[in-house]
């Protein structure tokens, strides 16, 4: 059950790192990580938040967006402003905690196509585990655990013929007594109390 659980995540991880937009169309959020504190103590390294999707026009000034101002970069920060812009289109601001000053604001402008969704939901923590999964000590206790559960099911699954193992049992006590004997029989011989023909 717990290697299922250890697939499972690993599936989504990697879900989320080659197809983001699938997990949003599937599941209708995509999990990020919080991997800087730039949003604490309103979100903290560590914190799995669930991204929903939103359409530009649903968000307000004060929500909590994730964006994608470049390629293969994500950010998740309050929506500081929207405005439009001079083609007529829509042009969000993002800033992080605790700054008020428009010039402290995020440098970019985000468009429509720039925007992931809104922040659904925050689990605390939990992406500390996937931040261990991915280092070479994570990934060592990861495989190291896979066949450790590997090993133990092969075992339990061994035939133990109809007996219950009784069997085995009765040869290894045989093997036992054989050994005992042979010993005797040594000791025996180095009294030189050995056997006379």
């Amino acid at each position: 059950m717990l290697l299922l659980a250890v697939f499972v995540l690993s599936f989504f991880i990697a879900v989320a790192a080659l197809q983001p937009n699938l997990l949003i169309n599937t599941l209708g959020c995509r999990p990020l990580i919080v991997s800087s504190d730039s949003m604490s103590p309103r979100l903290n390294r560590g914190d799995v938040v669930g991204v929903v999707r939103a359409d530009i026009g649903e968000l307000k000034v004060g929500d909590i967006i994730a964006v994608s101002p470049a390629t293969n970069f994500v950010v998740v920060h309050y929506l500081a402003d929207k405005r439009r812009d001079t083609d007529g289109g829509v042009l969000l601001k993002t800033k992080r905690y605790g700054v008020d000053e428009p010039k402290d604001w995020d440098y970019w402008g985000i468009t429509r196509e720039q925007v992931i969704g809104k922040v659904g939901f925050v689990i605390p923590k939990i992406g500390h585990a996937v931040f261990f999964a991915r280092s070479v000590p994570g990934i060592i206790t990861l495989v190291g655990c896979a066949l450790g559960i590997w090993a133990i099911s092969a075992i339990r699954r061994a035939p133990r013929g109809s007996d219950g193992g009784r069997a085995a049992a009765e040869i290894v006590e045989a093997k036992r007594v054989e050994v005992e004997c042979m010993e005797a029989e040594c000791a025996a011989a180095d009294r030189g109390e050995g056997r006379h023909a």
